[in-house]
This record gives structure tokens, sequence and C-alpha cells, in this order.
């Protein structure tokens, strides 16, 4: 069972197109792959579920820029609701926005935050952190 489903995806363009492909869990088993392989790199033997907030928004971001990724091309349309601006690729600005997010979040997710080992506080901090003040 996939760790999320095609509901949590909330970009309507992105999610409309995981609901009308053709293997709509196709996406959804490319994250999980993408989530076990980084559960590995980080060293964590397990993913805990559920998952924690930050490792859900990297795994949803991730999941849109696939999406994206292979639209890329299909569409040409605004991208920017600015009057005068130039037709992007709307599925390209949203690659670039999700991989941007990706990056980021990466960096910030922890072997801790993916395998539940450490209780960790809103701000990704573990709970030994606090007590040590």
């Amino acid at each position: 069972m996939p760790y999320i489903t095609k509901d949590d995806i909330k970009d309507v363009v992105l999610r409309d197109h995981l609901k009308t492909a053709t293997n709509e869990t196709y996406y959804l088993e490319k994250g999980d792959s993408y989530l076990n392989d980084l559960a590995t790199e980080k060293g964590a033997e397990s993913v805990s579920e559920p998952l924690s907030y930050k490792v859900q928004e990297l795994l949803i971001c991730k999941i849109c820029s696939l999406i994206a990724n292979d639209r890329i091309g299909t569409k040409k349309g605004a991208a920017s609701l600015r009057e005068g601006a130039p037709a992007e690729d709307i599925y390209y600005t949203k690659w670039k926005h999700y991989t941007d997010c990706v990056s980021k979040l990466e960096q910030e997710v922890t072997k801790e935050l993916i395998d539940g080992s450490t209780p960790v506080n809103y701000f990704g901090e573990s709970f030994e952190h606090d007590r040590a003040w």
C-alpha cells in the first residue's frame, strides 16, 4: 500500500492527471520507491507510518515533480496570472517549483524523521534538544 494516496496531492492540475492516468498507482509507486531509497541513503532501517509532516511533504513534492516532468510539452498556457506575461509551459513551471522543493526538503529530512526513531517536535528538532534547556 502506498505511503500516500492520490487524495494527498492537492495540486489540482497534477491531481487531475493522476486520476486520469492509465495506471493511477504508477506515480505513487515511484514515490514509494524514492522514499525507500532515501531511507536507505539516510541510514534508516524502515519508514515509519504515519509519515512525519516533512517526510510526507517531501514525498508529495517528489510525486508532483514526477508527474509534471512527464507532462512537460503537452500544454502551453499562461503560467502566470500577470497580464502580458509570456505564455510558458505550465508543467515546466510546476516541475521547476516542485524540484526546488524536493531539493530543499531532502536537506532537512533526517534518518530520525524517516524511521521515527527519535521523537521530534514541530520544528523537526528532537525532544532531546528541548530537554537540554
